[in-house]
Parts: C-alpha cells; structure tokens; sequence
C-alpha cells in the first residue's frame, strides 16, 4: 500500500507484528528467562560461565575441563550424562526445554554438530537450530526405524521366477510388492 508517496518498509511492519506478539511462558526450570531470546541466553550463560572461572578453585576448573575435552567429541550423553534442553519454536518466539532422557537420543541426532552447544559449567546441551540453519544433519545409517525388510522388497524391480506368458499387466502387478502386499493381508 502506498500513500501519500511512501513506500512502506517491509522489515517496520515485521517489527511491529513481533511486538504485537506476546512471549509465551518459558519452560520452568530451564534456565531461560521470561522474554529471553535464544541469543540473550547465550550471551548471559557465556557472561556467568567467565564470572565463575575467576572464582573457580582447581578442583573445579579440572572437573569442567574434563567435560569439555569428553564434550569435542559429540557424543549423545547416555542416562547418567549431561541434561540436553532442546530449543522449540512456539509462536515465532524460540523457548528452551528440557529432554526428557528416553528422548534424547531421538532428537540428538536431529542436529548438526554446530548446531550443539555444550556448557561445562552447567554440564549440559543445548540443541540449537537457529544457531546454524542451514546446517546438514548428518546421516544416521544405524536408524533402528528403518523397515530393512521391507526397503529389500519393495526395492526389488522384478522377480525373475515368475511363469512366463502372463499378461505386461499382470506382470506389473505381481512385481510391484506393495499391491501384492494388500492382497496377501486381506
């Protein structure tokens, strides 16, 4: 819309839809504060997390520097490991939660190493998509969901065995595995 010889600025009415919007309730326990974005968090964890070094005895400096070491390697924290608090989307606004352990390794692999984020003092994770967008999840080859079975079958182009002179239809039917799969489960 255009008055009086103005172009409207697109990124003004975007900022004033957000303001519009209110900032749902975050997560108790979760360390994020009310009207806290993902960036904040950060910003505040990495400010505290210098304010404890200064003050850290030896004992604590070697506990989280062995974390951080166990950390390079991305491991998925197993049942006794380091909590992992996941990063949802809800109503424009990203609000930080707590996995619940038998998920944990579900949603791990949904994330890109840089999209992980560990805190030595506080001994947890954080999944963090907005971190790196465009981040490629790696490949999980040992997806336990896999239907391995079924894949083979249906992967099949044709079987060599059946009997010669049916029909190109008939054919085409009895070599598509998952129309001769309804037959058989009727």
């Amino acid at each position: 819309m255009r008055q009086f010889g103005i172009i409207p600025n697109p990124e003004y009415y975007a900022a004033l839809e957000t303001e519009r919007r209110q900032f749902p309730p975050v997560e108790p326990f979760s360390g994020q504060k009310a009207g806290e974005s993902y960036v904040d968090f950060f910003a505040r964890r990495e400010a505290r997390n210098e304010h404890k070094l200064e003050a850290e005895t030896n004992q604590h400096w070697q506990t989280h520097l062995q974390r951080e070491q166990n950390a390079k390697s991305q491991s998925c924290p197993g049942k006794k490991g380091a909590r992992v608090f996941i990063w949802e989307q809800r109503d424009h606004f990203w609000i930080r939660r707590l996995v619940q352990r038998g998920e944990v390794e579900d949603k791990w692999v949904n994330f890109a190493e840089s999209q992980r984020v560990y805190d030595s003092f506080a001994n947890e994770w954080n999944l963090c998509t907005p971190l790196n967008p465009e981040a490629q999840v790696p490949y999980d080859d040992d997806n336990d969901n896999d239907n391995d079975f079924y894949s083979q079958a249906f992967a099949q182009d044709f079987d060599d065995n059946l009997p010669t002179g049916l029909s190109e239809e008939m054919q085409s039917k009895l070599n598509d595995a998952s129309a001769v799969m309804q037959h058989v489960n009727k």
